[in-house]
């Protein structure tokens, strides 16, 4: 209830939709539906200033897409989450690299903004096939066989259980939407405890099945 009604969250919210008409696209006369920096670096492709040093061709063929695709869905220019994930997604797509698919374009091998931010989607944007299931399947793989344990034994699970398993969830949303949360080495100790003890409870509720 706090951060959906808190003060500052509808203050940070009435800012951003304050400022979302503040950046105008002269080529379709109307709001833009992309920040004003990627509107930038989009004029400078069309006109030919973009050197392929300082942006490689598949990365100038995204930002266009990006922009079309932002056209069509009418983005909000301040939702940076949402043109990240289409930015990345186009250019996974236009590079054609089986190696960029399986180990990932690396964290902040992007340009400025359209480094991910959203977690889940940025280990397997930033690290891969092979980083997400190192990095991330794990948490996911304990985290559902909690839940299949814990419904087969519904009747045995006590608050320490249900705790541990909401809190484990938890930490999946707020990666999600908010981002920085297994990126970060505090929060990610924090995770490492409560999955650690989930799984103990998992393996004592499993005894308490076989006798």
């Amino acid at each position: 209830m706090v951060i959906t009604i808190g003060s500052t969250t509808l203050q940070r919210r009435e800012h951003l939709k304050n400022i979302e008409g503040n950046i105008i696209d002269e080529n379709m006369h109307n709001q833009a539906h992309v920040t004003g920096s990627i509107l930038e670096i989009k004029n400078d492709i069309d006109e030919g200033n973009i050197p392929n040093e300082y942006m490689r061709q598949e990365q100038q063929k995204s930002i266009l897409e990006l922009y079309d695709i932002c056209n069509k869905l009418e983005v909000k220019n301040n939702d940076q989450r949402m043109q990240q994930l289409i930015y990345n997604v186009s250019l996974v797509k236009n590079q054609k690299n089986p190696l960029a698919i399986i180990f990932g374009n690396g964290y902040l091998n992007n340009f400025r903004e359209l480094v991910m931010e959203m977690e889940i989607p940025a280990f397997l944007f930033n690290f891969g096939i092979i980083g997400f299931i190192l990095y991330f399947v794990p948490f996911l793989a304990i985290f559902l066989y909690a839940l299949y344990i814990g419904i087969k034994n519904i009747k045995k699970i006590d608050d320490e259980y249900l705790t541990l398993f909401i809190g484990s969830g938890f930490v999946f949303a707020i990666s999600f939407f908010a981002g920085y949360t297994f990126f970060n080495s505090s929060t990610m100790m924090i995770i490492i405890v409560i999955n650690t003890m989930l799984i103990n409870k998992v393996q004592l509720l499993k005894k308490e099945e076989n006798k």
